[in-house]
Order: structure tokens, then sequence, then C-alpha cells
């Protein structure tokens, strides 16, 4: 009597849809040791960049369900608020930095 042994094992208990079958496959492969194939790894980017686009659309509809929105109007108001915001993200450095940068003429 001949014993085979699995190269692999697949778990498809939580199974919801053709893609995720396919990367059963793939992550049992790769918790035994086998190798995958270039098209397989292609497949687990492509996988892994809309689960990622997935996650990041449903984050933004619980956090537009909790706020409201306002038009403004006013075009000065909007640029105040354009230049808060570059301020608290571009930061300007300190005079005696931007002094030596216009010495020495690098930004």
């Amino acid at each position: 009597m001949k014993n085979n042994k699995c190269s692999f094992i697949v778990n498809l208990t939580k199974v919801e849809n053709c893609d995720d079958i396919r990367l059963e496959f793939i992550k049992g492969k790769v918790l035994s040791g086998v190798k995958i194939t270039e098209e397989e790894f292609k497949f687990i980017v492509s996988y892994g960049v809309v689960l990622a686009f997935n996650t990041i659309d449903k984050c933004i509809d619980n956090l537009t369900k909790s706020y409201t929105y306002t038009k403004i109007e006013n075009d000065k108001l909007v640029k105040d608020i354009i230049n808060l915001i570059d301020n608290s993200v571009n930061p300007k450095k300190p005079w005696y930095k931007r002094f030596w940068g216009w010495i020495t003429r690098k930004k």
C-alpha cells in the first residue's frame, strides 16, 4: 500500500468568493514552504490593493456619517483656511535657517 503525503493544506471554511479560494490556495502553499508563481504573487499584490481600497472606503463612509458639511462661499475665508492647513503641514523654517540658505543659495 502506497502512502501519499499532501504538499499543502487548504482551508476553505471561510471562503466567500472565487478570489478567496485562490488566496487560500496560495496561503496554503506559502505556509507549507511550496514556491508560488509570479502570477500568484501578482494576484496577492492586487488582492491586497483591493482590500486596502475597500477598507479605506469603509472608513470614509463611517467618517462621513458622523460629520455634516458646510459650503463656504467666502473666497477670502477659503484662502485663509488653505494657508492655515499649508502652514501646519509645511511649517516655515526659522529665520536664521532661511537667512543661511539665502546666503549659501540653498533652498
